[in-house]
């Protein structure tokens, strides 16, 4: 819950950001909702991803496997009929990773259902923290090389080019 709740903060903090951040050129995209978009969407992957790290720490390989290969082929085939087919362009990328990391949260919540409490445990907490925050820095970085080249093609391209480009490479990742 603490992690869920300091996720929603941040993407609170960031669309506040947003508008007041974003270069001449993008401020159209903010307005209409890309922007936006593209934080809930790493929002929901965040917290999708905690209940399938549960299943990964607590030996459900099986359940992991399955949870893990579902989500590449439900994003694949998801963006592709978004972005492809539907000509959504970049907006179409964050909606598919909405849609998808929905469904996985879901389903993912629901197969780790009597993992969690909402009880706070300090000691996890600062646990948790001593092993996590030295990757911070790497994950900060990963994040702003994987959406850098999206931001420059931009300013170049038009959002549905960007959006196809997006697609070829998330296939060759």
């Amino acid at each position: 819950v603490f992690l869920a709740g300091h996720a929603a903060l941040w993407t609170i903090v960031w669309l506040w950001l947003a508008p007041r951040m974003v270069p001449a050129g993008w401020r159209a995209h903010v307005a209409g909702g890309t922007v936006p978009l593209m934080l809930l969407s790493t929002l929901v992957t965040s917290w999708a991803d905690v209940p399938i790290a549960t299943l990964r720490l607590r030996g459900r390989v099986r359940a992991f496997a399955a949870v893990s290969a579902l989500r590449s082929l439900a994003l694949i085939a998801v963006t592709y009929e978004v972005v492809v087919l539907r000509y959504r362009g970049l907006a179409g990328v964050f909606e598919s990773q909405l849609l998808v990391g929905l469904g996985i949260l879901g389903l993912s919540a629901w197969l780790t259902r009597r993992e969690f409490s909402l009880q706070a445990s300090w000691n996890e907490l600062k646990a948790m923290l001593t092993f996590g925050m030295p990757f911070f820095p790497a994950l900060l970085f990963t994040c702003v090389i994987d959406c850098s080249d999206r931001y420059f093609l931009g300013l170049l391209a038009t959002l549905e080019q960007v959006g196809v480009h997006t697609v070829g490479y998330k296939l060759g990742q």
